[in-house]
């Protein structure tokens, strides 16, 4: 069995974790967070979030612990 030297197989470990590293890079994200995330009152403004919902042809009012506060339903 013929050694490989030093310096040869670290060239070869290198090209092959940027080779792994250009590839991730051009990958996109499979984890998308939905909600909130992290929520630190004390830190945060208090506030509501409105949203034009699609499905039920509409708006729903949020506060910041994503309760309901108010849902407008869209008339014919």
């Amino acid at each position: 069995m013929k050694r490989i030297a030093p310096a040869a197989a670290a060239a070869a470990i290198v090209g092959l974790l940027l080779g792994a590293l250009a590839e991730r890079t051009e990958a996109a994200p499979t984890v998308y967070p939905v909600g909130t995330t992290i929520f630190k009152p004390d830190k945060t403004w208090s506030g509501y979030t409105l949203i034009d919902t699609i499905d039920e042809q509409g708006a729903v009012l949020l506060d910041m612990n994503g309760n309901v506060v108010r849902h407008w339903t869209e008339i014919n």
